[in-house]
């Protein structure tokens, strides 16, 4: 009743960065960024902190500790994002947000909160929401707030020489950036058109339109002296000339990531068509990296380009030549970590021993399969230790890492988890990690169309196919389901070894599985165990109850009343 079947996994993940926010001072010598990563042998936290690289290289500036749990939040704002620099480097301002977990009660709890600090990091304004900051560093622009109806304005604007507050009566999406001038005006988007708001008036520019954008604010810059705009348009980016009184189209398409020198002469963006990057007016492609590129940033006087591309590198490009230099190398971010206040994972509730577990991001490494048994230590420069044991490497790409847990690792709670991979002074997440002796998981794909149900990775009887929709099970006939986790094996099987066909490995614990259809209907199990020819991967063979009421019924497996469990679905013929 067991045979080893070609087991193929969809994982879909978004599309994320290692560093994210690049903001430069006036003449390109610093670069601050945020990132969750953590400089290598610190015993920082992966929520999102600030850092900044010069003449000394890649240092921490700012975290924030989540502190105490208070009703659906967190004390405070402990994810450090967005940050701006002065021309002159001496203030930096960054955004720090919380997350709330109330429904619609969080309409009435601020999840932003901009910080305003001097080079050494002492903080000299905070206020709601998230911030931006004038060039010459003056003036303060807070935005994005939680407005409690007419308890709290939507914006405010702080001149930081005087103190003097004054409402701004426009709401601005989180992402708006580079919007301060030095004399005090902003940039404001009000439906299609912008103004320019001062404490002592405003007006808007006529003649020009900037696109609406459900998804993201739209691009919008403002240049120190207040004379240029580069705006995002229904097809693309236009510069506007207060000063000429005209504009003029830039970008064909919408850019994935764009900056603007301070005086508004120099625009540098990334054309989503291959992720490269070109400065605008005239068009000259300025990088050829392989790997994409993610976000770019713009120094003071837009001589240099800062860039962080695809696979978590960091680079300066000399906008004149073109010449690259690399600040950080590729560096691993593991995306599927876990055990961020209030957020809530199920792949690193508890591993288990012995099972093949996936580990998703960027930048892990280079495309590589291991085709040798047992499977090694070691594989396309990658290292992952848990409890200071050496894991198992099965397969390893620049999005997702296959590896076993080692059979001897005891069962304990937040196990050291080590990626090591490459030279980059940053590290990954998740750091700990919680080994039990079962863990049962689920191989499957989830469907969001389904409320994200897991379809379990599951084939017929004779292994002619997988069951599909097209291929339902029969009732009463025998499937297989894979999972990891399941438990210590008899007899066992060594780390990176396949599982015999001979005698088979099974389970030593008393597995129960049903199938839900409103009700629980017992299955009988003919067999559960390691799944012949496989590494790390559990079988469990299955007899699909007769008369079940739906065709997609629930699977629900456990080894008793309040042991963990998994639960999945498939599909049944009616």
């Amino acid at each position: 009743m067991t045979r080893a079947f070609p087991v193929a996994f969809l994982l879909a993940w978004p599309a994320l960065g290692q560093f994210t926010g690049l903001a430069s001072n006036g003449d390109g010598s610093t670069l601050y960024f945020s990132s969750t990563l953590r400089l290598h042998g610190s015993a920082q936290s992966f929520d999102a902190k600030i850092f900044r690289i010069g003449a000394d290289g890649a240092q921490f500036f700012r975290s924030q500790d989540p502190g105490e749990r208070i009703g659906w939040t967190w004390t405070n704002f402990y994810n450090l994002t967005g940050p701006r620099i002065s021309t002159d480097g001496a203030v930096i301002a960054f955004s720090g947000s919380r997350p709330c977990y109330g429904g619609s009660g969080c309409l009435a709890v601020q999840t932003t909160q901009g910080t305003i600090v001097d080079g050494s990091g002492k903080v000299l304004l905070s206020a709601a929401g998230a911030v931006d900051l004038s060039p010459n560093g003056r003036y303060a622009f807070f935005f994005g707030r939680n407005t409690f109806g007419s308890l709290i304005p939507p914006a405010e604007f702080i001149d930081m020489a005087s103190g003097t507050r004054t409402t701004v009566p426009y709401a601005t999406g989180l992402q708006a950036r580079h919007r301060v001038a030095n004399d005090g005006t902003v940039a404001i988007r009000s439906g299609n058109s912008i103004r320019l708001w001062q404490t002592q008036g405003e007006q808007t520019i006529g003649g020009i339109a900037i696109a609406s954008d459900s998804v993201r604010e739209p691009f919008l810059f403002l240049s120190a002296d207040a004379q240029r705009l580069v705006y995002q348009t229904a097809s693309g980016l236009a510069l506007y000339d207060r000063a000429a009184g005209a504009g003029q189209a830039l970008v064909s398409g919408v850019p994935i990531s764009a900056a603007m020198s301070d005086d508004g002469h120099v625009v540098a963006y990334i054309d989503a068509a291959d992720s490269q990057i070109y400065l605008a007016a005239p068009r000259r492609l300025l990088t050829h990296e392989p790997d994409g590129i993610s976000e770019v940033a713009l120094s003071g006087d837009g001589r240099t380009v800062f860039a962080a591309t695809g696979q978590g590198r960091l680079i300066r490009v000399d906008a004149a030549s073109g010449s690259v230099t690399e600040l950080v190398p590729r560096t691993p971010w593991i995306t599927n970590s876990p055990n961020q206040p209030g957020v809530q994972t199920d792949l690193f509730d508890g591993v288990a021993p012995g099972s093949l577990i996936p580990l998703t991001g960027t930048g892990l490494s280079a495309s590589t399969q291991s085709s040798g048994a047992p499977l090694p230590r070691a594989l396309a420069d990658v290292r992952i230790r848990i409890a200071g044991f050496d894991a198992v490497l099965q397969t390893v790409s620049p999005s997702l890492v296959w590896f076993q847990v080692p059979w001897e690792v005891p069962p304990q709670e937040g196990a050291s988890l080590e990626y090591v991979s490459g030279d980059s002074p940053f590290e990954t997440g998740p750091g700990t990690v919680d080994v039990r002796t079962i863990a049962p998981h689920t191989f499957g794909t989830a469907d969001a169309g389904n409320g994200y149900s897991i379809y379990s990775l599951a084939a017929h009887q004779d292994w002619s196919a997988l069951v599909t929709p097209d291929s339902p099970a029969q009732p009463g006939e025998i499937i297989h389901l894979y999972f990891n986790g399941l438990g210590p094996v008899a007899p066992g099987v060594a780390t990176g070894e396949a599982s015999p066909a001979q005698p088979l490995a099974r389970i030593i614990g008393s597995l129960r599985c049903q199938f839900w259809d409103g009700d629980g209907n017992d299955s009988r199990i003919w067999f559960a165990g390691l799944a012949p020819g496989l590494v790390g991967i559990y079988q469990v063979s299955l007899q699909v109850p007769a008369g079940l009421r739906v065709s997609n019924p629930g699977i629900g497996c456990d080894f008793g009343a309040g042991s963990p469990s998994t639960i999945g679905s498939t599909f049944v013929a009616q």
